[in-house]
């Protein structure tokens, strides 16, 4: 099997692009799929991330950064896809870095994590530029906003909802609430999945599920050792 590609992209830093990438990653692992993280960020939080871990207790994962690939990082994507099942990108915060432009275009799926915020929209319609242009590239490409950061429902989040609906691209039912846990975990280098039960840990696993449904994979996998 060909890896699935998933990018995780959007033009604004600081909406949780990497958390979202190596927490979904892990989870896919949990679930016994031979996953890869690809870091096409020059900054490499997905690695640092990573790199957190203590030495008794390693990353299960691999997560590699190919940013130096630039224009050329979807053939690098490509020499990976034979020995994984699913390959999760983490695209830096510029829409006109050739990285994310090359991301997209190797993706079957890209989600684009949004706080609920006018300034982060404003950001999520710059990429869904950069989409349009990889969909020349690859027409069969689908992308998906996540809202993320989500605090309780507010006359904001509800007016950014509507918002949404305007951008003709469709939207995640699976939000993720604003958590300490995830700034937490960077930091411990883990991942929720791998955490006791928790909310947060509750919402990874649901956008996992809504995913791998999108994707036409099997949800329920047999748990990685």
């Amino acid at each position: 099997m060909t890896a699935v590609v998933v990018a995780v992209a959007n033009q604004k830093g600081g909406v949780g692009k990497t958390t979202v990438s190596v927490n979904l990653a892990v989870e896919f692992w949990r679930r016994n799929f031979r996953t890869l993280v690809i870091d096409g960020d020059p900054q490499g939080s997905a690695v640092e991330y990573a790199a957190n871990a203590p030495e008794d207790k390693p990353f299960p994962i691999p997560v590699i950064n190919l940013a130096h690939a630039g224009a050329k990082l979807a053939q690098e994507v490509m020499r990976h896809a034979d020995n994984y099942d699913l390959i999760v990108i983490d695209c830096p915060p510029h829409k006109t870095s050739p990285q994310t432009l090359a991301a997209i275009a190797a993706s079957d799926l890209v989600i684009m994590p949004l706080y609920p915020s006018w300034l982060d929209l404003t950001a999520t319609k710059a990429t869904l530029e950069t989409f349009e242009q990889a969909k020349a590239l690859n027409p069969d490409i689908r992308a998906a906003v996540l809202l993320n950061g989500v605090r309780n429902k507010t006359i904001m989040s509800m007016a950014i909802d509507l918002a949404i609906t305007e951008l003709n691209i469709p939207r995640l039912k699976t939000e993720i609430s604003l958590a300490e846990e995830l700034r937490q975990v960077v930091g411990d280098g883990e991942a929720v999945a791998l955490r006791g039960a928790s909310k947060t840990r509750q919402q990874i696993s649901a956008l996992a599920d809504e995913l791998l449904e999108n994707l036409n994979l099997p949800i329920a996998n047999t748990e990685a050792a």
